[in-house]
């Protein structure tokens, strides 16, 4: 559903589970992308902000270090495989 700019989606993310209703592709591959899209988009910030740190582009700064360190941290937790809630398990369980 699309109201202006703003997009409703089926998939939503809460405390690490993921529930969508339908995919136009249902296959293995899709559904490792669903779970892992979080994780590896993070990843690849991190992997992109050191590169630009390396490369001089941006400076040395707390607020980045800060944000890598967060997103490896929300990497580990999500991949972790555990149970949360009631019939609710992190992507690291459902992969």
């Amino acid at each position: 559903m699309k109201i202006g700019v703003v997009e409703i989606r089926r998939i939503y993310f809460l405390d690490a589970f993921c529930h969508y209703e339908e995919m136009r592709k249902n296959n293995r591959f899709s559904h490792i992308l669903v779970y892992l899209g979080g994780s590896l988009c993070n990843l690849l910030s991190v992997l992109i902000l050191n590169t630009m740190i390396a490369n001089d582009i941006l400076p040395e700064h707390q607020f980045f270090y800060q944000f890598a360190y967060f997103s490896v941290y929300y990497v580990f937790f999500a991949l972790l495989p555990v149970q949360y809630a009631d019939h609710h398990q992190v992507m690291g369980k459902q992969l």
